[in-house]
């Protein structure tokens, strides 16, 4: 299908106890089983993973559904996870705030070009963490103002690159990005220089504060 390497990772979590449950002989599953199983593994689990979960089981009987080797229905015996309407809408800051943010960098300082460019990323482009952290220097075309990037599903995508962007991220490439032959945009700012570890990075690296631990 085309899945991140995370999203392999945590599906596999969260389908090997289902395995160690039902086993791995496809042909024995019923469907009251997976109803069980799913309300037992799950009962006492929040109900943000109890969703992930029954999303990559689903995963895994619509592969199975799709291999011949259950019956279709299985797919819809996975109990769903109860969501309120209004438990998932995110909390965001409003445009004047989302400025401050980015005009608090201090550039000054050596985090700051590379938090303020990073900021102008996620606000003007709306990328997600993890488009930051693969980000490299080569997708950014600067003849086109164009940068490219890899989504879910490797899927690439070109976004025009605004004028505030292009001259941050050029600004940090030139006057504050250590000088080691590493294709990845933004590096940690202590040696040994290196790119972020994951997307949690990003939630350290990009508050501003210009005195973060990378």
């Amino acid at each position: 299908r085309g899945l991140a390497t995370s999203t392999v990772r945590i599906n596999q979590t969260y389908l090997l106890p289902f395995l160690g449950a039902l086993g791995g002989d496809s042909s024995t599953y019923e469907a009251a089983a997976i109803q069980r199983f799913v309300i037992q593994h799950l009962g006492s689990r929040g109900r943000s993973e109890a969703r992930l979960c029954t999303v990559a089981l689903r995963s895994y009987l619509r592969c199975l559904v799709a291999e011949g080797r259950v019956a279709p229905g299985l797919v819809h015996c996975v109990p769903t996870v109860p969501q309120s309407s209004l438990s998932s809408l995110p909390r965001y800051l409003g445009a004047p705030d989302v400025e401050r943010v980015i005009a608090s960098c201090d550039v000054k300082t050596i985090s700051g070009y590379r938090d303020r460019a990073i900021l102008l990323l996620l606000a003007r482009l709306g990328l997600r963490a993890g488009d930051i952290v693969a980000m490299k220097i080569g997708d950014v075309d600067w003849d086109r103002s164009t940068l490219r990037v890899c989504g879910k599903g490797r899927r690439e995508t070109l976004l025009p690159l605004p004028q505030d962007t292009g001259d941050a991220l050029l600004a940090y490439l030139k006057r504050r990005r250590p000088r080691v032959a590493i294709d990845r945009m933004f590096l940690t700012v202590r040696p040994p220089f290196r790119p972020f570890a994951g997307s949690a990075s990003i939630s350290i690296s990009s508050t501003c504060r210009s005195t973060g631990p990378v």
